[in-house]
């Protein structure tokens, strides 16, 4: 359209013009018009005099597009605005704030605030009057405007643009927009006026409903509804509201199940359930938690810290896939029978009406054919049902890969066979929570979810091309963390790439006590814990073995010639040992390995008793003198006896052979010993090992001769013993003692009954001993009468008794949750007259409960206020379970005790014993250069965990001031540090009481605090944010494909402390200072311009960070992935070299939408 100037101001020379915001359809013009902001800034220019009135009709308009309007039009311009999509349309209801922000790319989200403000400035104007089209759909775009003065000055433009930046085209915008303007003297413009007319008079409406679910309800106006909505932009928000936000931003796609009715009606039943009303709140989010991983990826792993109710929430779980006819598989260490057994159905449990019925297995079932043995539920039965459940307690104890028992797991339980391509396996495992071996111990687990398949999570959910390479990495980072003596669990974090946590957060939950209680707010009704009591008393003598150096030299100078027959096959030891140096399950290596065991047993059991040490020593020696008189028979007479290889009877430690299977596929065989070449070597050495051990036989059985007549006195028993007195005089006089060896928990019992104690017995394994009346077939009847108030009256289902009593049920019935409240004095009094039986089981009570660690775990015996370490445990966690029996959820005690035994005269000198144990452990180190490639395969597994040890120290020294039970620190790793749950229950007990909040609360939004917290002190004054990628049009819901949680130092000269993928540091620091008074710095509240300056500058600079790191990842990812075929295969699509540049292009901020921000400052 041409255009000329004249007095009264514009001429019409052509009638109309093309406008896309793209280019200038009309170049001679004389005035540039490419964007529609263009043609209406000349045509409504001010300075030119120009006013009157603006009629538009918009689809939706943004707080940006109010301000232009605002900023650069006559204030004496009236506006008559018709509202459409926005208020109408039901996909833009709950993303009104979201609109009104235009986008939320990074510069027009930090001109937010100031955007807000002038655009209220704007609306709040007499002569803006704005309605809506409430009950149609309108989608015209129009802009009509009238001039005051002259109507040669009159224009409409009619199109599709709405009144956005975007959509006038006052910044770049990829939208395709056509639309016609015009001049006012034309029938067009003439026609526009009146149907513009009849919508505001008959169509467009001044008011709208406050709720658009009730149209017919309370009714607010249309222009102070967006005045309302827009000052929730402008309002300062706090810094917990921020928190929560990013919680919001981070989570919200994971907190909602499917909505299958199938699934709703499965859940109403579990929330109907006697275990689902039994929960916690925490467990109940955890168990929608673990439902929601295993229908969605077929696995969950449960790693929740010890006491906090692992077997009930497993429970829940096993509860909701019963009721959708899984068969439940449960697979637990054999000790852990009776945990689950006494909740399934008949058995008169506290959930005898959720009618459990499941598989009970043992982890030593998987070898052989002994899931065959039982008499139900045989191994092709489990095979061929269609839908499995598998739940594996204390599942970390199946972690190698190579072991039988887990490949024996993987081939019969979880993989398919031929055919069988739509059976369902799902596999819940519960897990220990600290990483004490490594992340290849990890991996085995999340293995078992992928069904062996490496390639099982190569999908756009979790993007792990492979599973082996993936924890290989991570591994490798492992160790050099592991190294640094100032790391952190945030610094190890960060190495990690993105898909690693991406995969251990979908797949774990794992809470802490403290995460609970303090992020959660839950009180969880733990016990207080007493400062420990610590006991240092060694043996200092045995006989003629005069000090602890002499008799550990003892036994140091034992080979165990018997246990190893398989290194005398060949004419020299060390032809055999290189023989064996390149297959690790070699009969050599695994006969050395259990003989390095047994050489750490030893020392154990001396630390343990002088007793069970004597009696191990006994077993060794009568072993090694039976084989000694097989060879000379051979060799004198030619008798060729086999002799049993590959395990031995005398180890009475399960978790030790637990240690031996995982690290070997250790199986008894036998060796003929016509086979030895070097049948003299074998009898010397048995010789040798005879002549030794009757020694230390000799000297222990004069210790225990000169005990028995008085002359000598074990000093730790008599420490126990004065425990055990002062014990008498107690309120609560029930004590638990755990020991980690059988034969000296029996030594204890007797030797206590000895002196007069009574009310007392012993469980180790399948013996039990007691003072009472109690059945010895299994410790079920001794716990209950230990622990009557946890395993009867909380455990049992007493309705009967109840009813035969005829309670008031208004008065003991709580109709909500399901159950009778009687306190347990009132359930003492009612089995007295009801259940005879369980009465004098109650009465012949137990107050001192000798245990082995058999009972260390999924025990309630919260009875008990105080638990004895007799021993030390080679396993510091194991610690930490037997001290959780009585540090337990709802205990009866308001305070509890513990006491350790140290077998020397100090924490130092015991931990200068531990070490030469330790160098026993080094169980490969052969001496010669024939077995060096052994030596590098069992050095690269010590490499790979240089913590263990260090870890296990730390454990213990803290265990001298500390109850372990809340020892967390922040240089041990633990499954939790992979999994964000507690930070999404957080939120959604947020959203449980805030349901609208989010709905009300705008992206773009921020805050700011100050703080002073020294947990914190590297953290310098920063920008944390949540940015989205990529940049979002206006009005579009797309989920981004990238989010990222940045800490940012301001001074752009430091480096980042904290990127994105140490989520959980920055969640913490957050939540930590959320109830903090909002602070944000005076040039960010008032000063427009140096904030998007400075606050670019910033996001700049993360940005220009981000690119090394990703193309680094890349690049690995390449080298390692399959799909490349490795470093030198040929590359498939971009090479890393474009990639790296793509990235450069990526990570700009226009690319990057900010939604929503907090500046952080030093106090």
């Amino acid at each position: 359209m041409l255009l000329r100037e004249s007095s009264r101001g514009i001429s019409k020379l052509n009638l109309s013009m093309i406008i896309d915001n793209k280019q200038d359809r009309d170049p001679n013009d004389g005035i540039n018009t490419t964007t529609v902001w263009d043609y209406m800034k000349y045509y409504t220019d001010p300075e030119k005099g120009r006013e009157g009135i603006l009629d538009i009709v918009t689809g939706f308009f943004s707080v940006t597009g109010l301000e232009l309007f605002g900023k650069h039009f006559s204030p004496n311009n009236e506006y008559r605005m018709v509202l459409a999509q926005m208020v109408a349309d039901d996909q833009f209801q709950d993303h009104i704030l979201d609109l009104l922000n235009d986008d939320c790319g990074i510069e027009n989200a930090l001109h937010l605030s100031d955007a807000a403000k002038n655009a209220l400035e704007f609306l709040r104007r007499d002569k803006v009057h704005v309605k809506a089209i409430i009950n149609a759909f309108c989608h015209a775009k129009l802009y009509l405007f009238k001039d005051n003065h002259d109507p040669a000055h009159n224009y409409f433009i009619q199109g599709s643009s709405n009144l956005t930046y975007a959509g006038l085209g006052y910044t770049p915008s990829s939208n395709v927009e056509l639309n016609l303007a015009d001049t006012g003297n034309s029938d067009t413009y003439r026609s526009l006026c009146a149907w513009f007319d009849e919508q505001w008079k008959s169509v467009a409406k001044e008011t709208m409903p406050e709720d658009r679910e009730k149209p017919r309800g309370k009714q607010v106006d249309v222009k102070q509804f967006f005045i309302q909505e827009i000052e929730k932009i402008f309002r300062k928000y706090t810094p917990e509201e921020i928190y929560y936000k990013i919680l919001f931003e981070l989570f919200n796609s994971d907190l909602d199940l499917d909505g299958g009715i199938e699934h709703r009606q499965d859940m109403q039943l579990l929330q109907t359930s006697v275990i689902w009303k039994t929960l916690f709140n925490y467990q109940q989010k955890g168990v929608i938690s673990l439902i929601k991983m295993l229908r969605k990826y077929n696995g969950a792993i449960l790693a929740d810290a010890v006491g906090l109710g692992k077997t009930f929430s497993a429970l829940a779980v096993i509860k909701y896939f019963q009721t959708q006819n899984y068969l439940t598989v449960l697979l637990c260490p054999k000790k852990l029978e009776q945990n689950w057994t006494q909740y399934l159905r008949r058995t008169g449990s506290r959930f005898e009406k959720d009618e459990f019925d499941y598989v009970v297995r043992f982890h030593t079932d998987m070898q052989g054919e002994r899931m065959d043995k039982y008499k139900d539920a045989k191994l092709n039965y489990l095979q061929t049902r269609k839908k499995v459940l598998v739940v594996i307690d204390e599942s970390h104890n199946l972690r190698n890969e190579k072991s039988g028992r887990y490949q024996e797991l993987m081939k019969n339980l979880i993989q398919n066979k031929e055919g069988q391509e739509n059976r369902d396996v799902k596999v819940l495992m519960l897990s220990a929570t600290p990483i004490n071996t490594g992340l290849n111990d990890v991996k085995g687990q999340f293995n078992l979810i992928a069904h062996g398949d490496d390639k099982a999570f190569d999908n756009d959910e979790f993007g792990v091309e492979s599973l082996l390479n993936l924890f290989k990495d991570a591994q490798g980072k492992y160790t050099q963390w592991c190294n640094n003596p100032d790391r952190t669990i945030g610094g190890f974090i960060a190495t990690l790439p993105p898909k690693f946590f991406n995969l251990t957060d979908k797949l774990i939950v794992a809470r802490t006590r403290k995460l609970i209680e303090k992020t959660l707010g839950e009180d969880l009704g733990f016990p207080d814990k007493e400062k420990p009591v610590n006991i240092y008393q060694g043996v200092e003598h045995l006989g003629k073995l005069d000090s602890t150096e002499d008799i550990y030299a003892a036994f140091e100078n034992l080979h165990l010639t018997a246990y190893q027959p398989s290194l005398y096959l060949e004419k020299t030891q060390a032809k055999a040992r290189k023989g064996a140096e390149k297959e690790w399950d070699d009969n050599v290596n695994r006969e050395r390995f259990l003989v390095k065991m047994m050489g750490v047993l030893f020392m154990k059991r001396l630390e343990s008793s002088w007793f069970s040490c004597m009696t191990t020593v006994k077993k060794v020696l009568d072993v090694h003198e039976q084989t000694l008189k097989l060879a000379l028979e051979f060799r004198d007479n030619g008798v060729n006896s086999p002799l049993v290889t590959g395990a031995s009877d005398d180890m009475d430690d399960e978790e030790i052979e637990n240690l031996m299977d995982e690290t070997f596929s250790l199986r008894k065989g036998s060796i003929r010993l016509a086979d030895m070449k070097n049948l003299g070597g074998f009898i010397w050495g048995l010789q040798k090992d005879v002549n030794s051990l009757r020694k230390i036989y000799e000297n222990i059985e004069s210790f225990a001769h000169d005990y028995e007549s008085g002359k000598e006195k074990d000093l730790k028993l008599e420490e126990l013993v004065k425990i055990l007195n002062e014990k008498k005089k107690a309120k609560n006089k029930k004590i638990v003692i755990f020991t980690a060896f059988a034969d000296t928990a029996q030594f204890i019992f007797e030797e206590l009954k000895k002196r007069g104690f009574t009310r007392m017995a012993s469980a180790s394994g399948q013996t039990v001993l007691t003072t009472g009346h109690h059945s010895t077939k299994d410790f079920t009847q001794v716990l209950e009468s230990f622990a009557p108030y946890s395993k009867l009256y909380k455990e049992k289902d007493w309705s009967d008794v109840y009813a035969d009593a005829k309670l008031d049920r208004a008065k003991y019935f709580d109709d909500e949750k399901q159950r009778w409240n009687v306190s347990y004095e009132k359930w003492l009094e009612l089995i007295s007259k009801y259940d005879e039986k369980t009465y004098r089981q109650v009465e012949d009570g137990i107050d001192i409960l000798i245990a082995t660690d058999c009972l260390s775990e999924g025990q309630n015996l919260q009875d008990a206020d105080t638990q004895v370490n007799y021993d030390i445990h080679w396993n510091p966690v194991r610690l930490i379970q037997r001290f959780g029996r009585i540090d337990r959820i709802g205990s009866p005690n308001k305070l509890i005790h513990c006491v350790n035994f140290w077998p020397a005269k100090s924490f130092e000198d015991y931990l200068h014993l531990e070490t030469r144990i330790q160098n026993r452990m080094s169980m490969m180190t052969l001496v010669g250069s024939e077995t060096q490639e052994l030596n590098e395969q069992y050095k690269k597994m010590v490499e790979d965990n240089p913590l263990q040890d260090k870890n296990a120290d730390r454990l213990l020294e803290e265990l001298q001031n500390n109850s372990i039970s809340d020892i967390e620190s922040p240089k041990t790793l633990s499954l939790k540090d992979f999994s964000f749950e507690t930070y999404r229950q957080d939120l959604l007990d947020f959203l449980d009481k805030n349901r609208d909040v989010f709905r009300r609360m705008p992206n773009g939004i921020f805050s700011g605090f100050r703080f002073d917290d020294t947990l914190f002190e590297k953290i310098p004054e920063s920008l944390v944010a949540v940015v989205g990628y990529p940049h979002r049009k206006q009005g579009s819901k797309k989920p981004y494909t990238e989010l990222y949680l940045m800490c940012q130092p301001v001074d752009t000269h430091l480096p980042a402390t904290y990127q994105e993928l140490n989520r959980a540091e920055i969640l913490e620091f957050l939540r930590t200072n959320k109830r903090k008074e909002r602070f944000v710095p005076e040039w960010i509240e008032t000063n427009d311009k140096e904030r998007i300056g400075k606050l670019s500058a910033i996001l700049k600079e993360w940005m220009k960070s981000k690119v090394p790191q990703q193309a680094t990842s890349i690049i690995l990812d390449i080298a390692k992935s399959h799909k490349a075929g490795g470093l030198f295969a040929k590359p498939k699509g971009t090479a890393p070299a474009a990639k790296g540049k793509l990235l450069e292009e990526k990570f700009k901020l226009e690319n990057f939408d900010l939604i929503v921000w907090e500046y952080v400052s030093k106090a």
